[in-house]
C-alpha cells in the first residue's frame, strides 16, 4: 500500500494515531498468521514441538497461553495437525474479545453474530466443551462455516440459530456472557483485504451504526444482571465503536457499566473520548483499541460491559428427542472405547442421517428454533451405524481396538483419499477386515476400511476421509 494518501479512507485517523509513519508501515505489510492449540487435544508446547518436527518455527504469543504465531508466508493448513483438529487458525486481534470476556464453566453464552465461528469455538472450549453456547448468525449461507468448525474441533456444547441479531427472541434469555462482534466496515482488515472507497464507507456507515446499536441493545437485554457483554468490531471508525457504546451507556445509566481491561504482553490503546467535535463519556477511555503497528496485528475495537442492574427474562429451554444410545453400543464395542470417554455427554437424534453427541447439561433456548446442534457423531442411516469423521476426531484417541496408526506419508495419502498400503503388524487389534479408526500420532483423522491380510501380512486401507475435507489438504 505504501503511504496512506489523503484520498485513502484511513487518512481520517491521522490525528488519533500515535505514530502515523509506523501505522502506514504496518498496514502496508502482510498480516502474520496465528493459531491456537485445541486445549482438550494438545498443549501449546506439544503443538510447537510437533510443528518444529516439520521444520515450522512457531513462536508463542505472549499474552495468549494457547496461541502461536507462524513464520511469514506459511499457510496454517500446511500441517496435518489442522486436519486432525489439533489447532485452529484465527487472527491474533480477533482472539482478544472472548479472552477479555472470560467465559467460565457453568456460564451460558450467546454469540449473536457468530459466523465463521472463531469466537464461538473459543467460548465453547473455555467452557470445557460442556454447558451451553448458542451461536447465531443472520446469513444462512455462512452457517456452513460454523458447522464445519464444530465438526473439526469436536464441539459438543453448541446450538446454532439463524436470526437477525437485533431481532433475537427475548424468550432466549438469560445469558451470563454475550458476544456482540458486530458487522462493521472492516477497516481493520486492511492488511489482508482490499478496502472500499471513502465514499462507499460514508454511504454505508450510517446504516451500520443503526444496526450495531440495535444489536448491542439486544445483547444488553439478553444478559442477566451480573453478566458481561463484549462489543467488538474490526474497524477503526469511532462512529461504529465509541459512539455506539456511548449511546448504550447513556441509554442504560443504572444498568450498564464499562469495565477496565488489560492483557499482560499485549499493548491495548485506550478508547477515544471524543471525535470530530463530538464528546463521549469519560469512561470510554476504558474501551480498548488494537492499532496494527502496536502489536503487529489487524485493527480491532473492544468494549467489555457489565450488566449491573435491570431485569432479564429467563426463556424456556428446548426439549430434545430422547434416545437410548443404542447406536453407540456396537461402535463402543468394536473400537473398545471406554465409557469414561462419554462422561457428561448424551446422544440425541434429529433428522435421518446422524445422531449427535451433546453436553448433558446443554440448555439451548426453545426459541428461536435451532438450525443444528451438537456434534454429528454417528451415521445412523448406515447398517451397521458408523462413526462420522467428526466422531472419530472426537473419540478416536480413546479407541483400543481396530485402530490403524499412520506415518507421515501414509497420513498425507489418507487425507487425499488415496489407498494406503499397511505393513505387516501395522494396526492395533485389527479384525479380519472392515472399518477402522485411522490415527496419526494418536490423534483421530477419520475412518477407513481395511482389506483382509495378504500372504505377506500386508493390508490395504481404503480412505473414507470426506471429499470436501480432502479438498482443503495441501
Amino acid at each position: 500500500m505504501g503511504a496512506v494518501r489523503p484520498d485513502n479512507p484511513l487518512f481520517r485517523y491521522r490525528d488519533v494515531v500515535d505514530d502515523w509513519p509506523a501505522f502506514e508501515t504496518a498496514v502496508a505489510s502482510p498480516l502474520p498468521a496465528t493459531i491456537w492449540a485445541h486445549p482438550a487435544r494438545i498443549t501449546r508446547e506439544a503443538l510447537r514441538s510437533l510443528l518444529a518436527e516439520a521444520g515450522i518455527d512457531a513462536r508463542p504469543v505472549a499474552w495468549q497461553p494457547s496461541a502461536l504465531r507462524l513464520p511469514a508466508g506459511l499457510r496454517p493448513g500446511a500441517h496435518w495437525g489442522q486436519a486432525a483438529g489439533l489447532y485452529h487458525a484465527q487472527e491474533e486481534a480477533s482472539m482478544v474479545p472472548v479472552t477479555l470476556l472470560d467465559p467460565q464453566p457453568g456460564h451460558r453464552v450467546l454469540d449473536l453474530c457468530a459466523a465463521p465461528g472463531n469466537k464461538t469455538a473459543q467460548a465453547a472450549l473455555a467452557l470445557g466443551n460442556r454447558g451451553t453456547v448458542v451461536a447465531n448468525d443472520v446469513a444462512k449461507g455462512r452457517l456452513a462455516a460454523i458447522r464445519h468448525l464444530i465438526k473439526r474441533l469436536g464441539l459438543m456444547n453448541v446450538s446454532v440459530t439463524c436470526r437477525p441479531a437485533q431481532d433475537y427472541s427475548p424468550h432466549a434469555g438469560g445469558f451470563d456472557r454475550v458476544i456482540a462482534d458486530v458487522p462493521c466496515s472492516c477497516e481493520g482488515t486492511v492488511r489482508k483485504s482490499s478496502q472500499p472507497s471513502a465514499q462507499a464507507l460514508c454511504e454505508t456507515r450510517e446504516r451500520l451504526v443503526a444496526r450495531q446499536t440495535a444489536i448491542l441493545d439486544k445483547a444488553v437485554r439478553l444478559c442477566r444482571p451480573g453478566g458481561r457483554i463484549v462489543y467488538s468490531t474490526c474497524t477503526f471508525a469511532p462512529e461504529e465503536n465509541e459512539q455506539v457504546v456511548d449511546a448504550l451507556l447513556r441509554r442504560y445509566p443504572d444498568e450498564l457499566r464499562l469495565l477496565p481491561v488489560s492483557l499482560p504482553g499485549l499493548y491495548l490503546a485506550p478508547g477515544l473520548t471524543g471525535w470530530r467535535g463530538r464528546t463521549f463519556l469519560p469512561e470510554l477511555a476504558q474501551a480498548v483499541r488494537l492499532w496494527p503497528h502496536h502489536n503487529n496485528t489487524g485493527g480491532f475495537f473492544i468494549a467489555l460491559l457489565e450488566r449491573v442492574g435491570g431485569e432479564c427474562r429467563e426463556g424456556a429451554r428446548a426439549a430434545e428427542r430422547p434416545t437410548d444410545g443404542h447406536w453407540l453400543e456396537g461402535i463402543v464395542q468394536r473400537y473398545a472405547i471406554p465409557g469414561s470417554a462419554l462422561a457428561g455427554l448424551r446422544l440425541v437424534h434429529r433428522g435421518r442421517k446422524y445422531a449427535q453427541l451433546i453436553a448433558a447439561d446443554h440448555e439451548p433456548p426453545a426459541r428461536p428454533e435451532r438450525v443444528f446442534f451438537g456434534l454429528p457423531t454417528v451415521g445412523v442411516q448406515m447398517k451397521p451405524p458408523k462413526l462420522t469423521t467428526a466422531g472419530v476426531m472426537a473419540l478416536g484417541a480413546y479407541a483400543r481396538r481396530n485402530v490403524v496408526e499412520l506415518d507421515e506419508s501414509q497420513a498425507q495419502a489418507y487425507t487425499r483419499r488415496q489407498v494406503v498400503t499397511l505393513q505387516p503388524g501395522q494396526g492395533i487389534g485389527l479384525g479380519e477386515s472392515g472399518s477402522v479408526v485411522v490415527r496419526r500420532r494418536g490423534y483421530g483423522l477419520g475412518l477407513g476400511v481395511v482389506s483382509p491380510a495378504a500372504e505377506d501380512g500386508s493390508r490395504h486401507l481404503a480412505s473414507l476421509y470426506p471429499r470436501s475435507w480432502a479438498a482443503e489438504v495441501p
